[in-house]
Parts: C-alpha cells; structure tokens; sequence
C-alpha cells in the first residue's frame, strides 16, 4: 500500500487487496486475528475512495473488539469522506475517549 502511495500505482492497492482478502479468507470470522487484514482491507479500500466498502470493512474489524483502535479512525474518516459528518464524529468521538487529554495521534488517521 505504501508504495502505491508512493508511486501512485494502483496496481500496489489491487495486490494488498488480494492478499489481505485471502487472509481474511482463511481467518475464522470471530478470531481477534482477522483485525489486521479487515483493517489494512478497508484502508486499502480508503486510498482507492471505496468509502463504503472501507466502513464495512472497518465496521467488522471493530465488532470484533480486540482493543484496536484503528477501525474507529478508517470508520471516521470514511463516513466524513461520504459526507456524513455526524457519523464520523460519532466515531472519532470513540477515539477521544481513550485519548482524553489528547488528540489521537495521526498514526489513527487513515485521511
């Protein structure tokens, strides 16, 4: 993905896809596990501007609930990118609460 990025080559996002969707594949759906792959899917999803497939993805790696709060920021970023800022807000609001004397780093931002 980064070199996609990088490079501006989408053909980098469509090998992460295919890769992160076979590891989610061969995940069991309820193994804390399948977080990372549904996370890097839907922020391979927010760099090509899929903004729906990027929540849904971002959704089910959240109700998971491993404790990651990456979900969180693509679901925020992803529904503010679809204009539904109250959603995001909604979301980022999930952020702020397990960073109350900050703001989430940008490390949570996949914008």
């Amino acid at each position: 993905m980064q070199k996609g990025r990088e490079t501006s080559d989408f053909s980098y996002f469509e090998l992460a896809e295919k890769s992160l969707a076979r590891s989610v594949e061969l995940s069991s759906p309820w193994d804390l596990s399948t977080v990372s792959p549904l996370t890097h899917l839907a922020a391979v999803y927010m760099g090509e501007h899929r903004f729906t497939d990027a929540a849904e993805y971002a959704n089910q790696a959240a109700a998971l609930g491993s404790g990651d709060l990456s979900p969180f920021a693509l679901l925020g970023d992803a529904h503010a990118d679809m204009g539904d800022y109250e959603e995001a807000s909604g979301y980022y609001e999930k952020l702020l609460i397990h960073f109350p004397s900050q703001r989430p780093s940008r490390t949570y931002s996949y914008m």
